[in-house]
């Protein structure tokens, strides 16, 4: 086995919530007389931060808010995200299948995630992923958040595993900066972003695909299914 333990971004990587985000965002923004963004550009405007994606958007389709208008249109935001949280999201092809065959493989899973702990369950029990992954170390939790790599070095202690047996797998660059903080190597799974945007971000490894990972993280010979940029 190349890889021991594999930690899994969420939100971007095994599921997108983009589209439920899109609604909810939309609905702020048109209250308050601005247009709707399209899902792709909310994809693309959304690193991490709802905060960040909301000064965004407001400054993509007008005059940016003031920081007390930002704090109300936030409250609204997080609530209508809260009450259609997995409504529309989606799930990375053939998910299930492909966790099941890395548990089988003698691979532990785990998440780490800047999303809440609400959040983070809420997903992963209406996807039906919540058994395949022994740790979960969500948003808001004792340890930093991401890129810091703390909550990254926690889960290798409880996993009793060394840096070079765990792959992190993402989408985002925060996702790859917390990799190199905390010395594993880190997969981009192309699941709902551009391939050829993933590559530029120079990881060890960038996936087509789910499927691609269980070789690379078991060891098998089809290393056709991935590429392997080189490092920055």
């Amino acid at each position: 086995m190349r890889f021991s333990c594999i930690v899994f971004d969420i939100d971007g990587t095994l599921i997108d919530s983009s589209p439920d985000v899109a609604a909810a965002l939309n609905s702020v923004l048109v209250s308050r007389g601005r247009s709707p963004l399209a899902v792709d550009r909310v994809r693309a405007l959304w690193q991490d931060q709802l905060r960040s994606l909301l000064r965004a958007a407001f400054r993509s389709t007008g005059e940016s808010l003031s920081d007390p208008a930002i704090n109300e249109a936030l409250a609204d935001f997080r609530a209508a995200w809260t009450s259609r949280i997995g409504s529309d999201a989606l799930l990375a092809d053939d998910a299930p299948l492909h966790l099941r065959r890395l548990v089988d493989g003698g691979a532990r899973l785990c998440v780490l995630t800047n999303r809440s702990e609400h959040v983070t369950v809420s997903l992963l029990e209406r996807f039906g992923l919540a058994d395949y992954f022994e740790f979960v170390l969500p948003g808001g939790h004792d340890s930093a958040r991401k890129p810091d790599p703390a909550g990254l070095s926690e889960l290798m202690t409880h996993c009793g595993v060394s840096d070079a047996e765990t792959l992190l797998v993402g989408a985002t660059q925060l996702d790859l900066k917390t990799a190199r903080h905390g010395g594993v190597k880190c997969a981009m799974l192309a699941s709902f972003r551009p391939r050829a945007e993933l590559v530029a971000m120079g990881a060890d490894y960038t996936l087509s695909d789910l499927a691609s990972l269980v070789p690379l993280a078991l060891g098998s010979e089809s290393t056709g299914q991935f590429r392997l940029p080189p490092r920055p």
